[in-house]
């Protein structure tokens, strides 16, 4: 979610002519993830259904909300849906993109939000799907990171060219990947790939998005499935994006500590 100012022209041809941006320049990146990206809001109703051999098989339904508050803050909020022992259950990431963010945990039967601070409390309650909040959040925010570099060389996923981005992260945030391998595409402006390292795993978490399945929904193009594969455990998830909207009103305590004991959404 770290949306840098565009520059004009590089985001028309970014949108107008696919692969027609230099190869070495990380800001034409930028551009294009910015110009696609929404600008004040976003609401993703999602389902993640992992599975492996030998593994249980899970489902987990929930909505994110982001925005963007006037002061430039952004923020993420994730309801659950589905299963039941989850309803109403809440996460809520206050300052998204920076070097310290903070993260809120609300269970029903827990009576108030807590803080959390390692990766593990949150992936459990996503099914366990291997899955955290960076890996959800690529959708959002697909060159983030402390130290973002674009490596050279021309890539290709699925014939289709992308950017290839490098993002590191220190180990003061250990619900986010360390360092993450991001396909950005060249026309989508959207990741069709990623790998994601995390502590001392000694294979990356792979995601790969089918470019027939990126949408249109207003102004953005919008991945509709990314799978994620774990070779360590053999697990295999799949997000699926059920409906989005971009750049819609919410209301203005929606995203708050306070609100996550509210049930519902808008």
């Amino acid at each position: 979610m770290k949306l840098s100012a565009a520059v004009f022209i590089s985001s028309i041809l970014a949108s107008a002519v696919p692969g027609a941006i230099a190869v070495g320049d990380l800001g034409a990146v930028r551009a294009c993830v910015s110009e696609n990206a929404a600008q004040k809001s976003a609401v993703f109703r999602m389902t993640i259904a992992s599975n492996g051999e030998g593994l249980e098989v899970t489902e987990t339904r929930f909505k994110l909300y982001w925005r963007r508050l006037q002061d430039g803050e952004r923020r993420l909020l994730i309801r659950f849906i589905e299963p039941a022992d989850l309803e109403g259950a809440s996460v809520l990431v206050e300052g998204v993109g920076e070097a310290r963010p903070r993260v809120h945990l609300f269970l029903p039967d827990i009576g108030k939000p807590q803080r959390v601070t390692s990766r593990e409390q949150l992936m459990g309650f996503l099914g366990q799907a291997d899955l955290g909040l960076d890996e959800i959040g690529i959708l959002l925010d697909p060159v983030g990171g402390e130290d973002v570099r674009l490596l050279g060389g021309e890539n290709r996923v699925a014939g289709r060219p992308v950017w290839l981005i490098e993002s590191l992260r220190s180990g003061e945030q250990p619900e986010l990947a360390s360092r993450t391998r991001t396909f950005v595409d060249h026309e989508y402006c959207v990741p069709l790939r990623a790998e994601f390292y995390h502590g001392t795993a000694t294979q990356p978490l792979l995601m790969d998005a089918d470019p027939a399945r990126v949408e249109r929904e207003a102004h953005a193009w919008i991945p509709r499935e990314l799978v994620f594969r774990n070779a360590e455990s053999g697990r295999v998830t799949t997000l699926h994006v059920d409906e989005v909207e971009v750049d819609i009103p919410l209301a203005p305590g929606l995203l708050t500590v306070q609100s996550m004991t509210t049930a519902g959404g808008i």
